[in-house]
């Protein structure tokens, strides 16, 4: 059974998470409530049109998670967002890939497992899209990211020297999707099947 949640695009809530609502990018409003988190929890300035490119261009990858009011069930803050998008990127350039541009939670909601949520999601929703590969960059100071990365199946490729403004390496980390990569010629005359399907990347909460 796979480990990643079959998200719908627009809000669902999920009885794993009673207290909270998830949701993709609806509004204006949401733009700024990503903005107002992204840049309380990274160190890298981003500017608003980074942030629109990404959002609007690929809305269904922008996930975010609000709190719930426990009387009316209505929406209350947003405390954790995902930003993704899905393009063709070299060196591989002959396949779709997905990339992590920013993951987001409240410092008063962490250690309960909200960000390995918002990324199961967001690789679900890449996934959906036939994203064969899924990459990101992390601080290579920032053990707990590099840690949960690769908890979830992501390796290391490359170290970029002073990749970020503070002057910090960064990492990067690719995870393959292999139910999404093209056939080799193995396969496509009846060889050895490499596809182990979404179950392969299945992570325990």
């Amino acid at each position: 059974m796979s480990g990643f949640v079959d998200s719908q695009q627009g809000a669902n809530r999920d009885e794993r998470w009673p207290d909270l609502e998830f949701a993709s990018y609806e509004n204006e409003e949401m733009l700024t409530e990503v903005q107002r988190l992204v840049s309380a929890d990274l160190s890298e300035p981003y500017s608003v049109y980074l942030y629109r490119y990404f959002i609007l261009t690929w809305p269904n990858l922008c996930i975010c998670a609000f709190l719930l009011d426990p009387e009316t069930r209505e929406r209350k803050e947003m405390i954790a967002c995902i930003v993704c998008k899905a393009e063709k990127e070299p060196p591989h350039d002959d396949i779709l890939q997905g990339y992590i541009a920013m993951l987001a939670v409240n410092e008063a909601h962490r250690k309960r497992g909200l960000g390995v949520e918002l990324v199961r999601r967001g690789i679900t929703e890449c996934v959906k899209m036939g994203c064969a590969a899924v990459f990101l960059e992390a601080e290579k100071s920032n053990k707990g990211a590099l840690a949960l990365y690769e908890k979830m199946g992501f390796s290391r490729e490359e170290r970029y020297g002073k990749y970020y403004l503070n002057g910090s390496d960064a990492f990067r980390l690719r995870l393959w999707i292999e139910a999404n990569m093209p056939p080799t010629d193995e396969e496509e005359t009846g060889g050895d099947c490499l596809v182990e399907g979404i179950d392969g990347l299945a992570v325990e909460a």
